[in-house]
C-alpha cells in the first residue's frame, strides 16, 4: 500500500513538467518498475563516470550536458517520461529546466545527483548507446499502471480505501 501511495503522490505531483523526483522513488522504480515507460539519462562528463544508476532492467543513457544532451534529446517525444541525474544535481536541474522551458517537454524529472544515491548501480560500460534513443530504458510496470488507471477513474464522491 505504501508503494501504491508513493506512485500516486509522484503521478499527482506532475503539475508542472519538471518534477524533483525523490531518489527513494527512483530506487523503487528501478527495483519494482515505474508506473510508465521512462528514459533515464546520466548527463555527467565521461571523465566523471565511475558507475551509473541502474540495474539489469534499467540501464541509463549517458548524454553529456550541455552539447551532446541538447543535440540528442530532441529525438525524444515531448510527452516521454525523462529522468535526469548528474553528479550533484545542479546540471540535472539545468537540463530539466531546458527541456521544459526551451523545448516544451511535459514529463521531465530531476533525480538530483549520484553523490547522494544509495540504490543500485552498474559499471559505466553498461550505459545504453545514444544510437538507441528514443527507446525507453525501462518499461512500465503494467500492474501499477492498471491500478493507477482504476484509481484515476474513480468518481470524486467515492472513497478509496
Amino acid at each position: 500500500m505504501i508503494k501504491f501511495l508513493q506512485y500516486i503522490f509522484i503521478i499527482s505531483s506532475i503539475v508542472s513538467a519538471v518534477t524533483n523526483l525523490p531518489q527513494d522513488s527512483l530506487k523503487s522504480w528501478i527495483t519494482s518498475g515505474p508506473p510508465f515507460d521512462i528514459v533515464l539519462i546520466d548527463i555527467r562528463r565521461p571523465a566523471e563516470l565511475t558507475s551509473v544508476i541502474g540495474n539489469a532492467g534499467c540501464k541509463p543513457y549517458n548524454l553529456e550536458w550541455p552539447d551532446q544532451f541538447k543535440e540528442k534529446c530532441t529525438i525524444l517525444a515531448k510527452d516521454q517520461h525523462i529522468v535526469i541525474y548528474c553528479r550533484s544535481g545542479a546540471r540535472a536541474k539545468n537540463a530539466t529546466t531546458y527541456l521544459e522551458t526551451s523545448l516544451g517537454y511535459t514529463n521531465v524529472y530531476n533525480a538530483g545527483g549520484i553523490l547522494t544515491w544509495n540504490g543500485p548501480t552498474l559499471p559505466v560500460t553498461d550505459t545504453v548507446p545514444s544510437s538507441k534513443l528514443p527507446t525507453p530504458t525501462m518499461k512500465a510496470n503494467t500492474s501499477i499502471l492498471r491500478l493507477y488507471t482504476k484509481v484515476t477513474k474513480t468518481p470524486k464522491s467515492e472513497k478509496i480505501s
